[in-house]
């Protein structure tokens, strides 16, 4: 056993292999070589309790498993994941990858002062005024404010302009939001009374004028995925012209939040952001981490005088969005002043606008890789329909080509959770018998590290 031993590679042998470089360049040496130590402790361990015919590993072998096990042990919840679950938004993750511009900008500000307004001091005003040239461009409002989410910019709305007072919405818009908060929650979190009117399937307008009162503050109309293409085109113009004869204002809350027709790509949504407010909405609230392609925040755009009352009330200084986010923010909003180059440059419209033989070339040179691992017993490039949201609507199907992979060892639940397990993390999903990898939502220069992982799987298993 003593010169089995001395077969087995150095700690040096397995920090000198290129998994373990790549490590090294990112974390502190010491930690992973402490770590490189414990592990081949363990193997030690394994040999001296194993037959004398077990096989040795390599370095390169050694150093990949390590590479592995310290991913998957890594304390940090968060790490980059390969998305294959042709879900283009999945809440779980993050929702949209930012553009190379705003996470350059995050890297540059990153442990760093920053000045955020021209002269000595930079005031919190100055701060929540920093995007509003950019978004009255882009949307066509009179102003803006940027707070740290969605649900923080509708409590900060409602609280603002309809605190002690009733906000009148139609029962059927009364929703549950993508992470399973109800918006009739954040409106009476707001000091505001929920006014339903109308029916779960329709309201018309005199359901609406029916609850218009002295306590009614504004009406509330909601954009959103979950209500499908005929409920989700947000307040009529008859609602839109009555509401402003009577002095109420209309908010509108759009759950995918675009500035931009994303028809030309073959998706339907509903009308953009600068669409309602050119119809006369009063104030629209949308998010920047959906179809917007930015950083989780919320966006306020509307009338300058209602934005103003809700820029001056007390809870904005505890929901405003950070430097970070608003430097990721506005390095996205840049992106859009050249729209001709914009589905190159920002990631999920390039997602969604590859072509569709660009997907099936890719599947079909990607299918005979994966069979020829130790993992797959099977893979097939086959067609399919790719989801914007996970909640899937009419108009919001996108036509995919996807990897079918038929595992070799266990079932396909067993397989994904491997995939799910392997570095980098690949997620897809369950069709039958099959774990279906969509290339709608994997960008290229994930292809090569969808096989070297099932390689390493397939390594592992062998």
């Amino acid at each position: 056993m003593p010169n089995v031993f001395r077969n087995l590679p150095s700690v040096n042998d397995v920090l000198d292999s290129p998994p373990m470089k790549r490590i090294v360049e990112r974390a502190n040496r010491s930690q992973v070589v402490s770590r490189v130590r414990g592990f081949l402790d363990t193997v030690r361990h394994d040999l001296q309790s194993a037959a004398s015919e077990m096989r040795i590993p390599t370095a390169s072998e050694l150093a990949e498993r390590i590479a592995d096990w310290i991913a998957r042990e890594d304390h940090f919840p968060m790490r980059p994941v390969v998305n294959a679950t042709g879900v283009l938004l999945p809440a779980k993750l993050g929702r949209a990858p930012l553009a190379a511009e705003a996470a350059a900008a995050l890297a540059e500000l990153h442990g760093n002062y920053v000045r955020v307004a021209d002269g000595e001091e930079a005031s919190e005003a100055a701060r929540a005024a920093l995007l509003d040239r950019q978004l009255r461009h882009h949307t066509g409002a009179e102003a803006a404010l940027v707070l740290s989410n969605e649900y923080t910019a509708i409590i900060a709305a409602l609280a603002a302009l309809a605190s002690g007072k009733s906000t009148v919405i139609a029962r059927g818009e009364l929703i549950e939001l993508s992470d399973g908060q109800r918006l009739e929650d954040l409106v009476r979190f707001a000091g505001s009374t929920v006014r339903e009117v109308g029916a779960a399937n329709r309201t018309t307008l005199a359901d609406y004028q029916a609850g218009w009162g002295e306590q009614a503050a504004l009406v509330m109309a909601v954009n959103a995925i979950s209500l499908g293409e005929s409920q989700s085109r947000g307040a009529s113009s008859e609602l839109l012209h009555a509401a402003r004869e009577s002095e109420l204002p209309i908010l509108e809350y759009h759950e995918a939040g675009t500035l931009a027709d994303l028809s030309p790509w073959g998706l339907s949504i509903g009308p953009t952001v600068p669409e309602r407010i050119r119809a006369g909405v009063d104030l629209v609230i949308f998010t920047g981490d959906r179809l917007l392609g930015g950083p989780t925040c919320g966006i306020i755009v509307g009338r300058r005088t209602l934005v103003q009352r809700i820029a001056d009330h007390p809870l904005i200084r505890a929901l405003q969005a950070d430097k970070l986010t608003l430097a990721a923010l506005s390095s996205t909003l840049a992106l859009y002043d050249e729209a001709a180059t914009l589905d190159q440059r920002l990631p999920i419209l390039s997602l969604l606008a590859t072509p569709l033989d660009n997907l099936r070339l890719r599947a079909e040179r990607l299918a005979p890789q994966l069979a020829a691992t130790g993992e797959i017993a099977s893979a097939e490039a086959i067609s399919g329909s790719a989801r914007v949201f996970e909640t899937s609507q009419a108009g919001q199907s996108i036509p995919t080509w996807c990897i079918a992979l038929q595992a070799k060892h266990g079932d396909a639940s067993h397989l994904l959770a491997r995939l799910r397990d392997a570095v980098p993390s690949i997620l897809g999903r369950v069709e039958g018998d099959r774990v279906l990898l969509d290339l709608r939502t994997v960008f290229p220069r994930h292809d090569v590290e969808i096989v070297d992982a099932l390689e390493r799987l397939g390594g592992a298993n062998g």
